[in-house]
């Protein structure tokens, strides 16, 4: 089997928060053919997501084809490590927006 870079097959690698306690990662796909070879081939599964993420599969909520969009939509639970209390969070939180206003 032929192996190559998601950067190179997707034209959409992203994550964002879906909320206060989860995490989603969409990848959306050049081609349909593409997408088609990924989907039946089963790359995006609870293994490689627990092996990538050092999560475990009760961690992962849900993993969705959607073909329509040449898309593959996984969400987990979000990672929230409660390291040590700062004064501007209790969490030590890697995902603070910083915004100032003038």
């Amino acid at each position: 089997m032929a192996q190559y870079k998601l950067v190179d097959v997707a034209s959409v690698i992203r994550s964002k928060n879906s909320g206060p306690f989860e995490l989603t990662f969409d990848v959306i796909f050049k081609d349909f053919e593409t997408y088609n070879k990924v989907k039946d081939a089963n790359i995006f599964n609870e293994k490689m997501f627990c092996e990538l993420y050092h999560i475990k599969a009760e961690d992962i909520i849900n993993i969705i084809h959607f073909d329509p969009a040449k898309a593959i939509k996984t969400t987990i639970v979000r990672p929230i490590r409660c390291v040590r209390r700062t004064a501007a969070h209790t969490f030590d939180e890697d995902d603070l927006r910083i915004v100032t206003q003038t």
